[in-house]
């Protein structure tokens, strides 16, 4: 158990001292902290700017991401490390499952082997899975679609579209899981864009990728495929219209 104690530092600022650690942690510890606090505001007026305000306006949001957050950029790290580990050669000392999951990750960064199988896998996955796609699908058949169970193959297979599902720690008592719903997760990487002009040149470009897909797979009917994909994005639109933006968090969120 660690004890931090608050004590008065340079210039009259907060200064923190972590009780059974070296000084230069602490004084790191400190200064991370410190260097984020926004001291032109009170605490009592707005906490989250008092405590992030520095730290927001020295990290712009890429433009690929929707939020940019501490958490964020410590997962990136944590990612190259993994991507490292998982590149190595197999090792003696291996375990099983390390030995399995650099396995599976040579086998997705394995592009001959992806193009010589070429998308039959994906076409298989599409009727096996979720009763084939309507737009690359002749067979596809309306009055045998399931909703529900289409969901829930979804979300078996990782995509959460129209709800996202997910089990976690119940906030009342960390000791029970509970099963959530939340928002679902859009093809493009937030909100707003999909509040645009739709001659909006990523809308556009996000479009006329679901087309050169589906045409790439095999369009069951290339004269309405067209209209079929404005229509898939006209629903989007609608979906991410009426998806509520969370408050102020420890995630910066694009507006």
């Amino acid at each position: 158990m660690r004890v931090v104690q608050k004590t008065t530092g340079p210039k009259g600022r907060a200064a923190y001292n972590v009780e059974g650690q070296r000084n230069c942690r602490s004084e790191f510890i400190a200064s991370r902290i410190d260097s984020n606090i926004d001291y032109s505001v009170s605490p009592c007026d707005d906490l989250y700017q008092f405590a992030c305000g520095r730290w927001v306006e020295k990290n712009a949001i890429p433009e690929e991401l929707m939020t940019y957050s501490t958490f964020g950029i410590l997962r990136e790290g944590v990612e190259i490390v993994l991507r490292n580990l998982l590149q190595e050669d197999h090792m003696p000392e291996d375990l099983e499952c390390m030995k399995k999951a650099k396995d599976m990750y040579a086998s997705c960064i394995d592009m001959d082997k992806i193009e010589e199988r070429g998308d039959q896998i994906l076409k298989d996955m599409l009727v096996r899975e979720l009763g084939g796609w309507p737009l690359t699908h002749a067979a596809w058949d309306e009055d045998a679609f399931d909703l529900v169970d289409t969901l829930i193959k979804l979300n078996r297979l990782g995509e959460n579209p129209i709800i996202s599902f997910y089990v976690g720690l119940d906030s009342k008592d960390t000791s029970t899981r509970v099963l959530t719903m939340d928002q679902p997760i859009f093809g493009m990487p937030g909100q707003k864009y999909y509040q645009v002009s739709r001659d909006d040149a990523m809308l556009k470009a996000y479009e006329d990728l679901i087309y050169r897909v589906s045409k790439l797979i095999g369009q069951a009917n290339p004269d309405t495929a067209v209209k079929e994909v404005k229509e898939i994005i006209e629903f989007e639109i609608l979906l991410a219209n009426v998806r509520t933006l969370s408050g102020k968090t420890s995630a910066k969120a694009a507006a």
